[in-house]
């Protein structure tokens, strides 16, 4: 009833979007009781336990106090920001490390400009080298997305068109080899989101446009038969963001529309689809109430976040949701449009949904407006995945406890929206691509951002 009221009598702004007005502690649940044993187990730390810096850390070693090495491990933010990975004067749209080991970093902007690292797994941008500059081809405003195969051998890119290229990293200097993914040629199609499956085979991507009578639709590409192999009907409008749901198992495929909802797939069910109507999915996820920019696994099989342009972040249990047999008399709950690229977000209605599958919603500081912003979980070897992280439309990039909804760090250093995030698997360092052109580094290096009142140890 609080939170009903305050949405009531406050408008959505930057000062009202904060911790304070809509954090709430999370329901204990059975999702979140197994969630807290896999972090314990992976960390040896306590849900509870907050996140230090290495300068308190080392501080309190050389004062003689205990510091355990779970503490060392698994509690140091990186919040700190240190040297430039690229400065450009073009918009960047996409920043990620690549490979279970980081040891290559893409970045892609609106200068049609591919940049390809080896990082040496060094957290010094000076020590990484520039192995590939690829110059996109066909880009219609900017590369939307783009990813590098499992095997290494391929890096797809697309734009808002309906072709996928693809480059030789081996041979970078041959041809771009195009895809035409269209379904049909009576319409317009669009790509927003692009994956390979984990053989390097297949590649699934997102599509929207004025095509299949307006249906978002996943398309399936084996890349060895050179053909479409299948295309799903799954949304009502753009399909933003796919993934799988675990690592190394290409059975299982959630996507994120514009139609508000999350979905998921059965890869071994897709066909071929000519029909007008929606395909069902397995398993279909309620509970955003404006479009979604993206969709991100644990890789666990079970848990994954979404973000939306309700300003709201979710947390999903694969187990939690409404049942296929359910879905086709559920419809999107659309709850107003508004064109969040010029926009600002309409007065943020927060009363309970009794549709909403999620276990836990975040809301802090983050902002979701001009741009389709990710987010991700924090990385298994360095943090027990115990947080996630998010760009946001105001230029810093908010962290939060998985378990409270906590908002615990915000890392503020550049002048326009951060688009891209990516935490480097091992490694204490993440970065940040911006549209004001700065590729930025982030590590543990220095006083931390928090205050000293978090707890040292």
């Amino acid at each position: 009833m609080l939170i009903r009221e305050l949405n009531r009598l406050l408008p959505y702004d930057r000062n009202a979007h904060s911790p304070e007005r809509f954090h709430l502690s999370p329901t204990p649940s059975p999702s979140l009781t197994d969630l807290e044993h896999d972090i314990s187990h992976s960390t040896h730390l306590s849900a509870e336990h907050r996140p230090v810096s290495r300068y308190r850390a080392l501080d309190a070693l050389a004062k003689g106090y205990h510091v355990s090495q779970a503490v060392l491990q698994h509690s140091l933010l990186p919040t700190v920001k240190h040297h430039s990975v690229e400065l450009q004067g073009h918009r960047v749209y996409g920043a990620r490390f690549i490979g279970p080991d980081g040891d290559q970093f893409v970045t892609t902007s609106q200068s049609t400009a591919i940049h390809v690292y080896n990082t040496s797994m060094s957290e010094d941008p000076r020590a990484w080298t520039r192995t590939h500059s690829i110059r996109a081809q066909n880009v219609r405003w900017t590369v939307t997305d783009f990813a590098v195969s499992p095997n290494r051998r391929w890096l797809a890119y697309a734009s808002i068109t309906a072709y996928i290229h693809l480059v030789d990293l081996h041979n970078p200097t041959q041809e771009h080899i195009p895809i035409d993914m269209h379904i049909n040629k009576r319409g317009t199609l669009n790509i927003w989101s692009v994956m390979w499956s984990h053989d390097s085979r297949e590649l699934l991507v997102g599509t929207g446009g004025a095509h299949m009578n307006r249906h978002g639709a996943i398309v399936i590409y084996d890349v060895q038969v050179k053909r479409i192999v299948a295309v799903v009907p799954a949304h009502e409008d753009d399909i933003n963001s796919i993934c799988f749901l675990q690592h190394g198992d290409d059975n299982l495929v959630v996507s994120a529309s514009d139609d508000t909802m999350v979905k998921m797939w059965d890869r071994r069910e897709m066909k071929y689809s000519r029909r007008n109507d929606l395909d069902k999915p397995c398993a279909l996820f309620e509970g955003h109430k404006y479009g979604l920019t993206h969709v991100s696994s644990k890789d666990d099989g079970r848990f994954f976040i979404s973000n939306g342009k309700d300003q709201f972040i979710k947390l999903w249990d694969a187990r939690k949701c409404t049942s296929s047999d359910q879905t086709n008399k559920i419809r999107p709950s659309f709850f107003c449009h508004f064109d969040y690229r010029v926009q600002p977000c309409p007065r943020i209605h927060t009363s309970p949904n009794s549709r909403d599958d999620s276990v836990v919603t975040y809301a802090g500081s983050h902002q979701t407006l001009q741009t389709l912003i990710r987010a991700h979980f924090s990385p298994l070897h360095s943090t027990g995945q115990k947080y996630i992280y998010c760009g946001s439309s105001d230029g810093t990039c908010a962290i939060y406890n998985v378990l409270t909804g906590a908002e615990v760090a915000l890392l503020a250093g550049h002048g326009d929206a951060v688009r891209d995030v990516s935490w480097h698997p091992y490694g204490c360092f993440l970065t940040t691509g911006s549209w004001d052109g700065e590729v930025a580094l982030w590590s543990t290096h220095g006083d931390p951002m928090r205050s000293d009142t978090d707890s040292a140890w």
